[in-house]
């Protein structure tokens, strides 16, 4: 079986990537891994489990434009870059920055349909339906057998009424798809155990630390965040930390991307946790499986399902207000031993249970009722 995974990525991480490299000089294959191979999270998670259960995949980056231009370069589909202006050819001397050209926000669409016309997957599988609707579906009619949407954020705008299924790892948005009269299914996130390949050993270099965003859409996220920083020392790493005010004992640092972040996980003796807004009463991100995978003890907003992913007092830590999660920061961050036991039981369980090879069954078996 073929599949196609198709995902977006930050600009920051592709930044970050380039950045002095001259990566965006090399093959395809090898900014392929480099991207890979540096962390950030996307539907490539799905790869590795599903190429060990013998099907054949593709794994589209769609908006790494660097990535893109070398794949059109070396597939003689440079005409896809033909409406850039200013110009850019094959000949790799463009910098990172000739790709953030307000071209690129869009033209990455016409590259992706052309790799889908040629891999003609049986099986697509894409996790932005912000940027790929039912217009972009049609555009690859008869291209593609089974198209399955994966969301767990703020609800997309548009049409998707293309799509066979939508899975999520939110039970309320699968009930929301559901009202729309879209096959939905709960298939939940997990952790990718490629990165442990290039981690290093952890440290205890950090306290208390949280890694994302805060914005609009985490009020719930900046409250607790706030309460925390009014209390004790925190290390905050992100590039939308306004929320957090001027009065506070955090520390601020740039965001962290890909194995950065991990490896500062990793270095950690907890990591703050707290969902957006959107997520309602149900535990789903992939902080839960980052921070926990990573060996830190998990600091997370409790929710009706937290059970079935780390069991809150043995796992991991779940608090129910920044009142609470201010204690219990207190308590476990000055007894170090119920520290490590509870960080150590969270990851044995993750370890268990929440890696991709673990999920990639219930992905299987969604495309199979449709195949």
């Amino acid at each position: 079986m073929k599949y196609a995974v198709v995902d977006t990525v930050y600009q920051g991480y592709v930044n970050h990537l380039y950045q002095g490299t001259g990566l965006h000089r090399r093959e395809w294959a090898s900014q392929y891994r480099a991207t890979v191979d540096g962390g950030f999270p996307t539907l490539s998670s799905w790869s590795e489990p599903l190429e060990a259960k013998g099907h054949t995949v593709l794994d589209v980056w769609a908006n790494h434009m660097p990535l893109q231009h070398r794949w059109c370069v070396e597939n003689g589909a440079l005409d896809l870059f033909a409406d850039a202006n200013p110009p850019i050819d094959a000949t790799m001397e463009a910098t990172p920055e000739a790709f953030l050209q307000p071209w690129a926000q869009s033209g990455f669409v016409g590259i992706l349909r052309e790799q889908i016309r040629r891999f003609r997957p049986d099986v697509l599988v894409i996790g932005n339906l912000f940027e790929f609707d039912t217009a972009f579906l049609r555009s690859i009619a008869g291209h593609y057998g089974v198209a399955i949407g994966q969301h767990a954020a703020a609800i997309p705008w548009g049409d998707h009424s293309g799509y066979q299924a939508i899975i999520s790892s939110l039970p309320n948005q699968v009930r929301y798809f559901a009202g729309l009269g879209l096959d939905a299914y709960e298939v939940r996130l997990a952790f990718d155990r490629r990165l442990l390949r290039h981690l290093k050993p952890g440290s205890d270099r950090f306290g208390l630390i949280f890694p994302g965003q805060v914005t609009d859409e985490h009020g719930g996220r900046a409250r607790t965040l706030r309460a925390l920083a009014a209390a004790m020392e925190i290390d905050v790493f992100s590039d939308s930390a306004e929320a957090l005010g001027t009065d506070t004992r955090a520390r601020l640092h740039p965001a962290l991307w890909g194995l950065e972040m991990y490896q500062a996980m990793r270095d950690s003796r907890m990591v703050f946790n707290c969902h957006i807004d959107a997520a309602g009463e149900f535990a789903n991100n992939l902080r839960l499986y980052e921070a926990s995978g990573s060996g830190a003890l998990l600091l997370t907003d409790a929710k009706v399902n937290m059970d079935r992913i780390l069991v809150p007092g043995r796992e991991c830590l779940a608090f129910e207000g920044p009142e609470d999660a201010v204690q219990l920061a207190r308590h476990y961050l000055t007894h170090d031993d119920e520290r490590r036991s509870i960080a150590e039981a969270g990851t044995a369980r993750v370890m268990r249970e929440h890696t991709y090879h673990h999920r990639v069954e219930e992905l299987i078996a969604v495309a199979e009722r449709y195949l």
